[in-house]
């Protein structure tokens, strides 16, 4: 996604990393990955940003000042789209580790590095164009005790607020699924923001 200005790729400068935003929640037991994939599944259902993908590149049509950031014109803006029919799955967004060792210093040394990755490359999501643009990834430890569930996502799509509640509505349907079998209070679909 552009920035305000962008480097001159033609000078050899880098092109803008993405901008991240990572985030870790850290749970007594780990859940199933049946019932955490099936939780992602509803979460997709419901909040339309984590099934979406962006079409148009946001470049104006010109820079008009000496430091290339005033704007004129956006002939192919932005649009982030969610489909009705999913173009990715759980599959493509759920990742698991098995933390060598079994105790918490293991754990949080794996999803402390896996943190540190993702705050610093979006590499993984640069195909914006095809989405997804988040991923969750669960690190469990070999006695099922203990595990980090650490969300990743181009910035665009996220912010905390929006973790958080995105956590508490999967870790209470990954619990309902879990004790119940199913999802006994879903939560309401939401629209495109």
């Amino acid at each position: 996604l552009p920035r305000q200005y962008r480097p001159k790729l033609e000078k050899g400068e880098e092109p803008f990393p993405s901008m991240s935003h990572v985030s870790v929640t850290i749970l007594s037991t780990t859940p199933s990955v049946e019932a955490l994939s099936q939780a992602i599944e509803m979460a997709m259902d419901t909040h339309p940003l984590l099934r979406s993908h962006v079409e148009g590149d946001g470049e104006p049509d010109e820079r008009i000042d000496l430091f290339q950031m005033v704007r004129r014109g956006e002939s192919n803006p932005c649009t982030f789209v969610a489909p009705n029919e999913k173009t990715f799955t759980s599959k493509d967004v759920l990742r698991v580790v098995d933390v060598d060792g079994a105790d918490t210093d293991a754990l949080t040394k794996s999803w402390q590095d896996n943190f540190s990755t993702d705050i610093d490359d979006g590499s993984w999501y640069k195909i914006a164009n095809k989405g997804p643009l988040w991923r969750l990834t669960l690190h469990r430890l070999n006695n099922g005790d203990q595990c980090a569930l650490v969300f990743a996502s181009n910035h665009a799509i996220s912010d905390q607020g929006s973790v958080n509640m995105l956590m508490d509505q999967l870790i209470a349907d990954v619990a309902s699924i879990e004790e119940n079998g199913t999802i006994l209070n879903k939560a309401a679909s939401r629209e495109m923001p």
